[in-house]
């Protein structure tokens, strides 16, 4: 760890803050598959606490294509009449949009591109 260079450091810090924020509800958490399993191009899954106060989504872009279009996972488990925000970002969703609409998956970022979003309920 001594010879990464300090952005490579801090994704390790990065890393090692969030879990953790998350080792406490993970072991009870409810796990949710968002895409089909047979699907060639995304993946996506959640890790939602069993209060469904906190929420783990990861997007993936299996195999990357030319101009693609922005396409998003909806997000289940959520507790509906709740909003949540983006611990990254800081934006706030409510429950019914992440459900309904989603979340984007990472594009232009060639193949197993991932994109992770750690939410909590406001």
């Amino acid at each position: 760890p001594r010879a990464l260079e300090e952005t490579e450091r801090s994704v390790f810090i990065d890393a090692i803050a969030r879990a953790k924020r998350v080792r406490a509800w993970l072991p009870d958490a409810s796990f949710y598959r968002l895409t089909s399993a047979h699907s060639e191009s995304h993946a996506a899954w959640a890790l939602v606490s069993a209060d469904r106060s906190q929420a783990l989504v990861l997007l993936m872009t299996l195999r990357a294509q030319p101009n693609p279009e922005q396409r998003y996972a909806c997000i289940r488990g959520l507790d509906p009449t709740a909003d949540y925000r983006d611990v990254t970002t800081g934006a706030v969703r409510h429950a019914a949009f992440l459900a309904g609409h989603g979340l984007p998956y990472p594009i232009n970022q060639g193949d197993w591109a991932t994109s992770l979003y750690e939410l909590e309920r406001v």
